[in-house]
Formats: C-alpha cells, structure tokens, sequence
C-alpha cells in the first residue's frame, strides 16, 4: 500500500515514477475509486495550470517591494515611556517589599518563632495601617483622580500610537 499519495500521484503526472512504482500505482487505482478520482482531478488542475497566460509583473515591482519591505525593517515599534514608569514603579515596589520580607526572615533566630511572629506584628501591621489610611475617604480621592490620570494618559498615547499608525500605512 502506498503511504504518501498526494506525493507519488504528482511524480506520475510529471513522469517521474519508474516503471516498478508506475505499475504498483496502476494497481493501487484500479483498487481504489478514491485514489482514481484525485488523480483525475490532479490531472485537470495539471493541464489547467500548463495552459494559463502568464502576465509578467510590471515594471520595477520587484525592487518596489523590496523598498518597501526595507522601509518597514528599518522601523522599530517603540514602547511608550509612561508604560515603562508604570511598569519599574511596580516591579520596584514589587521587589522592596520581597526583600523586606527576606530580610525580617533572615535576621529572625530559626529556634525561636514567636520572636518572628512578633516582629511580623510590629513592622507589619503598621505598615498595613498606613495603607488602610491611605484608602480613607480624602485619599481615595486622590488616588482615583491619579489612576483616571494614568488611565486618560494611556489612552493618549494608544491613539497616538493609532494615528502614527495609520499614517504609515497611508504611506505605504
């Protein structure tokens, strides 16, 4: 049985089988009513194929193309640096309070738990008092106002970035 038929019913249409595999695939067609029907149909996009005009490209296509896809090579999408700020603002405040945690772990005797837990209390809890005076009434006014800047910032920016956009391709 042969395993690649798309393969092997191409090789036949162009005359590249030998005779041993010509005759095996003779059998295969006279088996398979499936197997016949591609080979038929192969054979009439073949000849459709062979006896389509060709029209040429016009002239300087080529190097029109490969100008343009130069051009577009040559430009870098950049990142807006309100994101980058938001972003190390973050990973900053991400990586203090990790090496806070580390550090109140590491100086902690590993014999005695209730000193770390007491020391957890004590630097933690009015850490986490401050944050919850941060959220009072007046501060939340704040800090919606800062999140809506941030946010109408952003959406500067992404149109922005939409209009540059679109002009490079109107370039293009």
């Amino acid at each position: 049985m042969i395993e690649n038929y798309d393969e092997i019913l191409n090789k036949y249409i162009d005359g590249e089988l030998s005779s041993s595999e010509i005759k095996s695939l003779e059998t295969e067609l006279e088996n398979n009513p499936e197997l016949l029907k591609k080979l038929k149909a192969l054979k009439v996009t073949d000849n459709t194929l062979r006896n389509m005009e060709v029209t040429p490209a016009p002239g300087g296509f080529t190097s029109s193309v490969m100008s343009k896809i130069k051009y577009k090579s040559k430009i870098k999408e950049t990142i807006s640096p309100v994101f980058i700020g938001i972003v190390s603002f973050f990973s900053l405040l991400i990586i203090s309070i990790i090496g806070f945690a580390f550090q109140q772990i590491s100086s902690a005797d590993s014999s005695s738990s209730n000193e770390l837990v007491e020391k957890v209390n004590k630097n933690v809890t009015p850490f986490f008092a401050k944050i919850s005076d941060l959220f009072s009434n007046e501060n939340i006014m704040f800090v919606g106002g800062m999140i809506a800047f941030v946010l109408l910032l952003g959406l500067y920016f992404m149109i922005n970035t939409h209009k540059s956009f679109k002009q490079s391709l109107e370039k293009f």
